[in-house]
């Protein structure tokens, strides 16, 4: 009597691609279920992917997915009222998945930017679902290890939140920076070149030495403004302002000529000020 041969699993590899570069592979069956645990981190440790043993990946035409890819969103989304977002927002892709059982995903943050005061009990992962930020369901604060894990049923934009009411702070004054007063320079005959951001937003403090050289550079002929959302909601609410980081040109009588969003380099925020008749 022959022995039948042994049945086979058709197998393929989903790739996931974290920032800084990172790549790691996932090995599912043909129906898209992990043949075994698998972590994905990138190099800077920000955040960890984590698919346990079973887990069904699959498109939205309902095949095994390909790939997952993490970014570091450049533009930030406005948290809720009495809640501020600490460090970078990363947007895992494709968004039409399905995940069954749900997966872990881990954030790290620097404990150097949390307001001063601020509770780390405080601190939880929320989804961003194109309208309004909302708080996921489990979370898991690893305060040594400065991060904060929860479990996903979809992906989308993700980010830690501090639900708290923030503490003021006065950065230090740099010549020819005025740090809150809009209104108080809109009008003084100079053009304006405002940011709208926060301390806590990675995109904003990336921009932070950028605006401070902006000031000196032109301090004789524009007003150079950074104004803290958390502190200035109805300042925000007034310009509209929706993500952070945000920057508006106003001319010498306070009409707004140009808006940009997300981190703008300094050649370009140039460009526009020439454009602008900012020389």
């Amino acid at each position: 009597m022959k022995t039948p041969p042994a049945s086979s699993t058709a197998t393929q590899e989903i790739t996931i691609s974290l920032p800084d570069s990172v790549v790691g592979t996932i090995l599912v069956t043909d129906q898209g279920k992990a043949l075994k645990n698998a972590q994905v981190t990138s190099s800077d440790g920000f955040i960890s992917i984590f698919v346990n043993q079973g887990t069904v990946l699959l498109d939205d035409n309902n095949r095994p997915l390909q790939r997952i890819s993490a970014v570091i969103d450049a533009a930030i989304p406005l948290p809720p009222e009495n809640a501020q977002i600490i460090g970078n927002v990363v947007d895992i892709q494709p968004q039409e998945v399905v995940i069954d059982p749900s997966l872990k995903i881990t954030l790290k943050y620097d404990p150097l930017i949390l307001p001063q005061g601020a509770n780390e009990d405080d601190l939880s992962i929320y989804n961003y679902n194109g309208n309004s930020w909302e708080i996921t369901h489990y979370r898991n604060i690893d305060a040594e290890a400065n991060q904060v894990t929860t479990i996903i049923d979809r992906f989308g934009k993700y980010s830690i939140l501090l639900a708290a009411e923030p503490v003021e702070t006065t950065p230090a004054e740099q010549p020819g920076l005025v740090s809150t007063n809009l209104f108080g320079v809109l009008h003084n005959g100079k053009p304006t070149f405002a940011e709208f951001g926060s301390s806590t937003c990675a995109p904003c403090k990336y921009m932070r030495g950028i605006i401070e050289q902006l000031a000196l550079d032109y301090k004789d002929r524009t007003n150079v403004v950074i104004i803290e959302v958390y502190e200035q909601r109805d300042v925000a609410s007034l310009y509209r302002i929706m993500t952070m980081p945000t920057q508006i040109i106003f001319d010498s009588n306070g009409v707004e000529i140009k808006r940009h969003i997300g981190v703008w380099e300094r050649e370009q925020i140039d460009t526009a000020l020439i454009d602008a008749g900012i020389p």
